[in-house]
């Protein structure tokens, strides 16, 4: 019998609560009797001892099945069930990232694999797709469909397949094996065009075409999926898809009729990196139709913690970059305050306020400029922004320990005590040279350097400034740092 031949063969569901505790204490604790004292009916206790197994497996009890299932086999080394057993506990170990010890333990039993060596040769492939080793598991999928035509898993590892070339940056060959038309996919899904497994492929067609700029491919292949046949998961990443390729081919406005049916409650069951690029993607459609408060809460959406950092630091980077615009500068300011407020110790709680400062900075030089009628309203807003730019670079500046802005951030309130003039130049010349010599060598340290020049030329240190200019000049600005 293939193991949990009664259950959905990607695995099983991991249990939680009072019934896996049960399970835990009561067929792990069954388990370790049989397999410790020798009873009459070896047959039986063998049966139950497999059927254990099979339970802890379907709650997700990983450990216990990679230490039991040892016990197992060496309680009944002839057992017909072995074989069922050992894959189990590969896939345990897999559960467990283990995928070098899966690994062995399947070559070392795959020529006792007997029915279940089309299992096995899946689950190698598989365990080196969980490794990284991309290139081995696409040959080992492609092996594994071509030897075992009539496995329920041919369909599955056609997909796998095409999947680990595509992590492995070999996206022509990954789409040319799914398009094959005599290949394991296309049959496949010719003979089971609504199994699970021929749906998503035809999505990782349609979404490598779009990696690719295989633009109308993209949307043929989409169009061409049976959206109705598609469980919601399915059909939600279908629209997506055709979201994205809408938006590489320039079309923003049927990008946002797409998106629009995107937001309801199942975005919280769906993979998140997928829910915050459906976000980003809404917000730069936004942008791109000039419609700035609406891209400033798409961009905010994606901001939310469950989603993964390197897609949150774009919402960041989108909203700051908003800060520019006019249009948004204080909407936009607005967003990254609620953002401190909610979230101050949050991972992207420096890169908001330093963008934050520098927003609030612009705005100061903004009322600043001459066209700017000097009314007592203007002065006060003025004088508010500087004092609350210098507070955030402070806080990023003197924080310990220091995060990777401190240096930047202590340039940037430099500015704002030099803007004060005479009475705070002395701490702008101390702010300076010290932001002169947190910088690496870059045009910021020149910036810091030259501004430190300036005060001491201003506070009647000329050798100072001069030694300061000429560094500069001689690109030696390592030298003599404090």
């Amino acid at each position: 019998m293939r193991p949990g031949q009664s259950t959905d063969r990607r695995g099983w569901r991991r249990g939680n609560g009072p019934a896996r505790v049960l399970l835990e204490r009561g067929a792990a604790g069954a388990l370790a009797a049989l397999l410790a004292v020798g009873l009459v009916g070896a047959e039986l206790d063998e049966a139950r001892a497999r059927e254990a197994l099979v339970k802890m497996f379907q709650d997700g009890l990983h450990a216990q099945v990679e230490r039991d299932a040892a016990a197992f086999a060496s309680q009944f080394p002839n057992s017909t069930n072995l074989a069922e057993v050992v894959l189990l506990q590969a896939q345990a170990r897999l559960a467990l990232g283990r995928a070098d010890d899966a690994l062995a333990l399947l070559d070392a039993h795959a020529a006792r694999a007997g029915d279940l060596a089309d299992e096995y040769a899946f689950w190698t492939a598989e365990a080196r797709l969980r490794k990284g080793d991309f290139a081995a598991a696409a040959e080992g999928y492609a092996q594994m469909a071509a030897r075992f035509p009539v496995s329920p898993r041919r369909l599955e590892a056609a997909v796998q397949e095409a999947v680990a070339r595509q992590r492995a940056g070999d996206l022509a060959q990954a789409v040319a094996r799914l398009r094959d038309p005599a290949g394991p996919f296309q049959t496949g899904a010719r003979a089971q065009p609504d199994n699970p497994w021929a749906q998503r492929g035809r999505l990782l067609l349609g979404q490598l075409q779009l990696e690719l700029k295989d633009l109308d491919g993209a949307r043929q292949t989409l169009a061409a999926t049976n959206a109705p046949a598609l469980p919601p998961p399915l059909d939600w990443e279908r629209r997506l898809l055709l979201a994205q390729t809408a938006f590489a081919g320039g079309q923003p406005e049927e990008t946002l009729s797409l998106t629009t049916n995107l937001w309801s409650a199942l975005t919280n069951d769906l993979p998140p990196a997928r829910v915050a690029e459906a976000a980003l993607l809404e917000g730069r459609a936004f942008v791109a139709r000039q419609q700035l408060l609406p891209a400033l809460q798409a961009y905010e959406r994606a901001l939310a913690p469950r989603f993964p950092a390197p897609l949150r630091q774009q919402a960041l980077d989108h909203i700051v970059e908003l800060t520019r615009n006019p249009a948004a500068a204080e909407p936009a300011r607005a967003r990254l305050r609620s953002f401190l407020e909610q979230y101050p110790q949050d991972e992207l709680a420096e890169p908001a306020r330093f963008g934050l400062g520098q927003a609030l900075l612009r705005e100061f030089y903004r009322l600043s400029d001459a066209g700017t009628p000097a009314t007592p309203e203007t002065v006060s807003a003025r004088t508010n922004r500087l004092f609350q730019a210098r507070a955030l670079f402070e806080q990023i500046a003197t924080n310990q320990p220091p995060g990777p802005l401190a240096p930047r951030a202590e340039l940037a309130r430099a500015w704002t005590l030099w803007e004060e003039g005479a009475p705070r130049l002395a701490e702008a010349l101390a702010a300076f040279r010290n932001a002169a010599g947190r910088l690496p060598p870059s045009e910021d340290q020149a910036t810091a350097r030259l501004q430190w020049a300036e005060c001491q030329l201003r506070t009647r240190d000329t050798a100072g400034a001069l030694s300061n200019f000429w560094l500069v000049a001689t690109n030696q600005m390592d030298t003599a740092l404090p």
